[in-house]
């Protein structure tokens, strides 16, 4: 997403996009030679990430909230929480309101939370219903998979109830709100399964490790394209499927290797 960002994740799309808005915002009205140009620059910006003004409150035109916005889904906000570089730091420095603001910013802080707290309860229960389902089929053959055994979800309750889940979602979330010294960190590394996210937020990690496998750049993709147009050149031309892909793959990963 920036030059010095080894890994560019979703998380980081809300964070960068505000940023760049306030930027043009300020030199909108400050620049004299190129004001036209920062003009447009700001108009297409809002244009293109329509969505995610609308869900943090700065885009108040008529027909706003359609669900053919882009950016409109609600994992951009939810992934820019779990970023320990931003968590709702960036609600203060770029979220603009008028009229009130300090208390439109509460308010926005408050919907992120409970946004956050929905989709990761939702992620535990979904789990463990499915490992729910799995012991249940491995302990009656005759049951289909997906047919829960009868009062089954009592079991889950009691287990849940007995562990008392470590602490709720919405403890783990203000805790790791309240957690100044993780602030910067990167967000794969910290919720990476041997970073310390994992034992010290494990609901808030099984939502965080499921939304950092999305991108937020095609740029990897397309550079796996141009590594594989060098190495399929025309005088490498019987070069089997095989072999393309496994010079692809250690090409790929000789970081690691």
């Amino acid at each position: 997403m920036s030059w010095g960002d080894k890994s560019a994740t979703i998380t980081q799309v809300v964070p960068v996009v505000l940023d760049i808005n306030s930027h043009l915002s300020k030199w909108k009205d400050d620049a004299r030679v190129c004001k036209t140009l920062v003009t447009a620059l700001h108009k297409s910006l809002k244009k293109r990430f329509r969505g995610i003004f609308i869900n943090c409150g700065m885009d108040t035109e008529p027909g706003s909230g359609s669900h053919q916005e882009p950016f409109i889904e609600k994992i951009y906000l939810v992934g820019a929480v779990l970023d320990p570089q931003y968590m709702l730091h960036w609600v203060d420095a770029d979220v603009v309101f008028t009229g009130s603001p300090e208390k439109s910013k509460n308010k926005l802080k408050d919907t992120l939370k409970e946004m956050v707290i929905t989709e990761a309860e939702r992620f535990v229960s979904n789990a463990e219903e499915a490992a729910s389902l799995s012991h249940t089929s491995s302990e009656e053959e005759d049951i289909p998979a997906k047919v829960p055994r009868l009062l089954a979800k009592y079991k889950t309750i009691r287990s849940r109830t007995k562990s008392g889940e470590k602490d709720s979602v919405r403890i783990q979330l203000e805790k790791y709100i309240r957690d100044e010294e993780r602030h910067g960190l990167d967000a794969v590394t910290f919720w990476q399964d041997s970073g310390e996210g994992k034992n010290k937020y494990p609901s808030l990690h099984a939502l965080a490790k499921n939304i950092l496998c999305v991108p937020a750049s095609s740029a990897p993709v397309e550079r796996i394209f141009s590594r594989g147009g060098l190495i399929m050149r025309p005088h490498r031309a019987r070069l089997t499927p095989q072999m393309l892909e496994t010079l692809m793959f250690l090409k790929c990963n000789e970081h690691v290797l």
